[in-house]
């Protein structure tokens, strides 16, 4: 990991500045896609390579066996992007296993200091409320 120390071109280094701005700390990795902290857990934002557009991406669990085991949490998720704006629960093939993540996306010519700033927070913001769900769902001591 490395963190950004010189201007970079293009919707890169647009994104660079603008986290700057946020006072948005990221670690860079080897792609050059930021990673950042937050307090609702750690986001990755990623330039798409097929259309441009800046996504931000937290995973949320990997599923290695069949996705019929994760039907509840699914269905959870599911029940959340109904009140959500902004951002919303998904799944992505990884390499070595299905994903569900949490996404929010601007498209590359939309990019702005507010548009970053509020897909942030939609993202944040939803997934804060899977942490309220999940606290809810715990058993008492």
């Amino acid at each position: 990991m490395r963190v950004v120390s010189e201007a970079r071109p293009g919707l890169h280094g647009e994104v660079d500045r603008i986290l700057a701005e946020l006072g948005i700390e990221p670690e860079l990795d080897g792609d050059g896609d930021w990673r950042i902290e937050t307090e609702a857990g750690p986001f990755m934002l990623v330039v798409d390579r097929e259309n441009g557009d800046l996504v931000a991406l937290q995973t949320i669990r990997s599923i290695t066996g069949p996705l019929a085991e994760e039907a509840e949490l699914m269905h959870a998720l599911l029940q959340l992007n109904v009140e959500a704006t902004g951002a919303a629960y998904g799944a992505v093939a990884g390499r070595d296993a299905n994903l569900l993540v949490l996404s929010a996306r601007v498209e590359a010519a939309d990019v702005t200091r507010d548009r970053v700033e509020r897909m942030l927070g939609d993202a944040t913001r939803l997934s804060r409320r899977l942490d309220e769900l999940a606290e809810a769902w715990r058993p008492s001591s």
